[in-house]
C-alpha cells in the first residue's frame, strides 16, 4: 500500500481527542448512603452497566472515525493487475496499437500479443470506445474510428496475422493519438503491444514530439531472441547459353548472441532442392555459402535460398531471386600484331581457347585490327580485348570508356607493340595502374632461362576467376614460365586490386571497376612471346573464366532490391495491349499501365511473374520482367530495445513498460475509507441518541406509532 498524501497521516493523532475529552469530563461521584434509595440504587446499577458499555463504544467509534478520516485524506492506494482504478471507472477511449512486423512471428510472441489484446477488449465496459492501429510500415488501422462495438473489434483481432514489414512504433503511436483527439470521453489511453525489438526501430529520435495521451506498454517478447537471416544473395552466370552454370553466393547473418553450428542451407530452383550444405555462423557475424547450379535455357527461373530449422523466426529464413540467363558471350578481339605465320599471330592461342573448333557453346568472337576499332559499335559486344595494341585514337578511347561505364568488360594485354606514353594518356581512366616499362628477365630459348625467369605465384583464391584452380590440377597455373612483363607505376590502393602475382611479387593480373563495368590488365602477353602459359593446360580455363567474368552474362548486380511494402514500378512500354497481370502464388493483381509503366505494392515475399492481358494460353508471359521481393532484414535483429527507447515519443504520458501480457493498475483505497467514515458517523449518531427516541423512531418507521394514533382518534373516551 502507498499514499499520495502521506502528510495527512499525522492527523491520525487527532483520534486521541475523544479519549482526552472523555477523561477530562469524567467525574468521580461522592458516596452518600440514603436508605430510602437503596432499592433504586440496585436497579440503577444494572442500567449503568449498559450505559457504560455504550459510552465506551461511542468513545471507540469516535476515535475510529477521526483516525479513518485522517487516513482517507492521505489517499492510500495499491497496485493490482486486475480491476479498475478510480480514473478508469469513468468512460474511456482506448486505441490498441498492435505491432504486426514480421519479428512478431518469432516463437509464441504473436500468440501472447493476441491474448493481451483480447484481455484488453474483455476488460472494456459497454460504454468504453476502442480502435485498432497496426504498427508496421503500412500503418493500417483496421478499426480506424472509436467504437463501442466490441464484438466487431474482437472479430478483427481474430483475423490479424503478423505481416512482412518493419515495425513503426512512433508513427503508429502518433496515428493512435490522432484517432483519440476528437473523442469527448473523459479518459483516453493507448495500449502498445509489441516485442520491442531493435531491428525496425528508428536509430535516432530526430523530430520526436511527446504524446499527450498515456501509453501502456505490453512487451510480449521473451528471452528467445536468437535470429539467423539470409541477408543477401548474389548470383552470376559463369557459362554461356549452352553452359548455363550459375554461381549463387548467399550471405547468412547471425543477429543473436549465440554461435550457430551446422546450420543447413539449401538452394531451391522452381521449388525443388538442388543443393544443400551446412555452415557455422558466429554470433554477430556473417558467413557466405556458395552454390553452383546448371540452369537450362534462358527463361527466367524462380530461385531461393533457405535455412532449415535455424531459429523460431521463419520470415527471414528464405530469400528469393530470379535466374535470368544470357545469350552466347560476344567478344571483340583487337589484334595488335597480326602475322601471316598462324602460330605467330597475337591471337592464335586466344581464339582457339575461347572458341575451340568454332563450337556453338564457345564464345562468339570477332577479330579486327586497331584501325577497325575506329567507329565500331561496341554495344554489339560484351567484352573487348586489346592484345598488344600500340595505341588507339582519342575517339576509340572515349568509346571504350563509355562501353565500360555502361557495364562492358575490357581486357588489356601487354606486348612489345604497346606505346606506354600513349596508353597512359588514352587509358588514364581505365588502367588499374599506369604503365612504367617492360622488364625482360630472359630471352625465349635462352639455355639459362630456367634460372632467370619468374613464374606465376599467388592468386586471390576467393575471386571467381581462380576458384576453378583450387580443384585438382589447378597447380598448372604456377607452372607457367614468364620471360618478360610490364612494370607498373604506384597508384592509390582503392583504385585497383591485384588478382594474380608473379613469384617475384610483381602484379600479373589487376582489376579496376569503372562505372558498371570492369577492366582487367594482364601485364604479360596472351601469346608465347613473353610467357609460355598459352601452351599450358591452365591457359584455356584461365582465359575463359576471365572472359566470363568480364561479360557477366547474367548477374544480380543490377537487380533492384525490392522489399515487401515498397512500390515496384515496371516498364511495360510496347509489351502489353491493355493490362498487366502480376502473379505470385494465389495472389493475382491486375494493373493498367500509365505512361508505359505499371506500379503496385507487393504484400508478401516471393518471385512475382508478369503476364500480358491474361494468365492462360491467351496471354503472354513476360519472363524478362519477373522480379523477386524479400523482407527487409533490418527487422531480423531481435535484440531488446532499451527501456527508455520510446521516451522521446512518450514523454511523461506513459504508464511504464510491462514485461508481461498484463499491466498493473493503481487502485485508490481512500474512497472506501471515506465511506467507512460516513458509516461510522451514522452509527455514532444512533448510539448517542436516547433509547426512548430510538424506540419512538422505530415505531414510526414500522408504522406502529401511526396505528396507535389512529386508534386514539377513533376512541376519544380512552
Amino acid at each position: 500500500m502507498s499514499f499520495l498524501e502521506p502528510a495527512f497521516l499525522i492527523g491520525m493523532l487527532a483520534a486521541l481527542g475523544p479519549l482526552i475529552v472523555h477523561l477530562i469530563n469524567r467525574k468521580k461521584a461522592v458516596r452518600q448512603d440514603f436508605p430510602a434509595l437503596k432499592f433504586l440504587l440496585q436497579s440503577n446499577k444494572r442500567v449503568a452497566r449498559g450505559a457504560k458499555i455504550r459510552q465506551l463504544l461511542l468513545l471507540a467509534l469516535r476515535m475510529l472515525v477521526v483516525g479513518l478520516l485522517a487516513f482517507a485524506l492521505s489517499k492510500p492506494f495499491v497496485s493490482s493487475e486486475s480491476g479498475f482504478s478510480a480514473e478508469e471507472r469513468l468512460p474511456t477511449a482506448t486505441v490498441l496499437v498492435v505491432d504486426t512486423s514480421f519479428s512478431m512471428g518469432n516463437a509464441d510472441w504473436w500468440k501472447a500479443a493476441m491474448k493481451a489484446a483480447e484481455t484488453e477488449v474483455d476488460h472494456l465496459r459497454p460504454w468504453d470506445e476502442v480502435a485498432i492501429v497496426l504498427a508496421d510500415e503500412a500503418l493500417i488501422a483496421p478499426v480506424n474510428r472509436l467504437t463501442t462495438d466490441h464484438a466487431k473489434v474482437a472479430d478483427v483481432l481474430d483475423d490479424l496475422q503478423p505481416g512482412y514489414g518493419l515495425s513503426e512504433l512512433p508513427k503508429a503511436l502518433r496515428m493512435a493519438e490522432d484517432i483519440l483527439s476528437p473523442s469527448l470521453l473523459p479518459n483516453k489511453r493507448i495500449v502498445l503491444i509489441s516485442d520491442f525489438s531493435r531491428g525496425g526501430f528508428p536509430k535516432s529520435a530526430a523530430g520526436a514530439t511527446a504524446l499527450n495521451v498515456p501509453v501502456t506498454q505490453i512487451n510480449v517478447g521473451d528471452e528467445t531472441r536468437d535470429s539467423l537471416a539470409i541477408s543477401n544473395i548474389a548470383y552470376e552466370q559463369e557459362g554461356t547459353r549452352r553452359e548455363p552454370v550459375f554461381r549463387v553466393d548467399a550471405t547468412i547473418t547471425n543477429y543473436g548472441a549465440v554461435d550457430k553450428k551446422a546450420v543447413e542451407v539449401r538452394l531451391l530452383v522452381d521449388g525443388s532442392v538442388v543443393a544443400a550444405s551446412k555452415i557455422d555462423v558466429p554470433a554477430g557475424k556473417s558467413t557466405s555459402q556458395t552454390f553452383r547450379h546448371r540452369v537450362e535455357g534462358v527463361q527466367a527461373r524462380a530461385g531461393s535460398v533457405e535455412l532449415v530449422g535455424a531459429d523460431s523466426l521463419a520470415a527471414d529464413d528464405i530469400r528469393w531471386f530470379t535466374f535470368k540467363g544470357g545469350d552466347r558471350i560476344r567478344a571483340l578481339l583487337v589484334n595488335g600484331e597480326p602475322s601471316s605465320v598462324v602460330y605467330r599471330d597475337e591471337l592464335f592461342f586466344l581464339e582457339r581457347a575461347l572458341n575451340p573448333k568454332k563450337a556453338a557453346e564457345g564464345v562468339a568472337t570477332t577479330t579486327i585490327t586497331r584501325e577497325g576499332l575506329e567507329g565500331r559499335d561496341l554495344k554489339e559486344f560484351d567484352v573487348v580485348i586489346l592484345a598488344n595494341v600500340t595505341s588507339v585514337t582519342p575517339n576509340a578511347a572515349a568509346a571504350l570508356k563509355t562501353f565500360v561505364e555502361g557495364g562492358g568488360g575490357l581486357l588489356l594485354a601487354m606486348g612489345d607493340q604497346v606505346d606506354i606514353p600513349a596508353w597512359n594518356t588514352q587509358f588514364a581512366d581505365l588502367l588499374p595502374k599506369p604503365l612504367r616499362g617492360m622488364k625482360q628477365l630472359a630471352e625465349v630459348g635462352d639455355p639459362d632461362a630456367p634460372v632467370k625467369i619468374t613464374r606465376y605465384g599467388t592468386t586471390r583464391r576467393e575471386h571467381p576467376i581462380f576458384e576453378v584452380f583450387e580443384a585438382p590440377g589447378g597447380s598448372t597455373l604456377q607452372s607457367g614460365q614468364v620471360y618478360s612483363y610490364m612494370l607498373l607505376e604506384p597508384s592509390p590502393p582503392e583504385q585497383s586490386q591485384t588478382l594474380l602475382s608473379f613469384k617475384d611479387s610483381a602484379p600479373a593480373l589487376l582489376e579496376r571497376k569503372v562505372g558498371r563495368g570492369r577492366v582487367l590488365l594482364y601485364t604479360t602477353t596472351l601469346d608465347i612471346d613473353w610467357s609460355d602459359l598459352a601452351t599450358r593446360t591452365a591457359y584455356l580455363p584461365l582465359v575463359r573464366r576471365v572472359v566470363q567474368y568480364l561479360a557477366r552474362r547474367a548477374t544480380s548486380e543490377e537487380d533492384p532490391d525490392y522489399v515487401v511494402g515498397k512500390p515496384v514500378s515496371l516498364d511495360v512500354e510496347g509489351l502489353i495491349a491493355e493490362r498487366a497481370i502480376v502473379v505470385s502464388g494465389d495472389i493475382r493483381t491486375v494493373l493498367e499501365p500509365e505512361n508505359g509503366k505499371v506500379t503496385f505494392t507487393p504484400s508478401k515475399p516471393g518471385v512475382w511473374q508478369v503476364w500480358a492481358d491474361a494468365t492462360d494460353a491467351t496471354g503472354t508471359r513476360l519472363d524478362t520482367l519477373d522480379f523477386a521481393v524479400n523482407v527487409n532484414v533490418a527487422e531480423s535483429d531481435l535484440t531488446a530495445l532499451p527501456v527508455d527507447a520510446l521516451s522521446p515519443w512518450l514523454g511523461t504520458a506513459s504508464d511504464g513498460a510491462s514485461s508481461a501480457a498484463t499491466s498493473e493498475k493503481r487502485v485508490n483505497l481512500w474512497p472506501f475509507f471515506l465511506f467507512m467514515v460516513t458509516i461510522g458517523l451514522l452509527i455514532e449518531s444512533v448510539l448517542g441518541t436516547r433509547r426512548s427516541v430510538l424506540v419512538r423512531l422505530w415505531r414510526i418507521i414500522t408504522r406502529r406509532e401511526v396505528a396507535d394514533l389512529s386508534t386514539d382518534e377513533s376512541n376519544p373516551a380512552s
